[in-house]
């Protein structure tokens, strides 16, 4: 009798640490990691002659609560984005021309965080984003393609920056999911004469943080 009182006290206490658990205020410090699809596009302010591509993203981050409602997420994220072009015809050598411009870029977000409710909040920032390479690719002349990739790097700047805001959920597993825009800022065409060019690069993601 003695040992089934003991137990059944252990179970109810069991039973008070677990709801206790779910109420408790969350870990000033987590870690991540996070990876998904990029819907990018190049944009000007005349309209421009670009089609979205479909690219990919994954992200490192760490995550530092404030209080219940209130944190900040710095990240290092590597994302692959660019536009598609229409054809543009050539008049002087009679061809027309599509193909793909592909950026990557390593980019650097800091997330200010606020919690609506338990597991879903909203997010917005600054991003500065770093070059690394830019690829003309899927080259179309005249109708017929090409698997060449032409190095188009010095035709863009080496630093971006962008204004993230995004939603998301987390899981009380780890696990979380979201949806982020960014909005670039900045003309990130070299000695460019004309209208400004900037990125825009909605994202859908999944991730695990601890």
């Amino acid at each position: 009798m003695k040992k089934k009182m003991i137990f059944v006290f252990l179970l109810f206490s069991l039973c008070f640490y677990a709801q206790s658990d779910d109420t408790a205020t969350p870990s000033k410090f987590s870690f991540g990691v996070s990876g998904g699809v990029n819907f990018s596009n190049l944009l000007q302010s005349d309209g421009g002659n670009q089609n979205s591509i479909t690219g990919f993203h994954f992200m490192g981050f760490g995550e530092y609560r404030f209080s219940d409602k209130l944190s900040i997420q710095p990240g290092v994220a590597y994302s692959r984005q660019g536009a598609e072009t229409d054809e543009m015809y050539d008049a002087e050598s009679n061809t027309t021309t599509k193909f793909k411009i592909a950026l990557d870029y390593v980019n650097v977000p800091i997330l200010l965080k606020y919690y609506v409710v338990k597991g879903f909040g909203v997010e917005a920032g600054p991003q500065i984003g770093f070059l690394t390479t830019a690829k003309a690719k899927d080259i179309f002349v005249d109708g017929e393609s090409s698997d060449i990739d032409v190095d188009i790097k010095d035709m863009f700047k080496s630093v971006d920056f962008g204004i993230d805001v995004g939603v998301f959920y987390d899981f009380q597993q780890g696990f979380l999911v979201g949806g982020r825009y960014n909005y670039g800022v900045s003309d990130i065409a070299e000695d460019n004469p004309g209208d400004p060019i900037t990125n825009s690069v909605f994202q859908l993601y999944l991730g695990f943080k601890y």
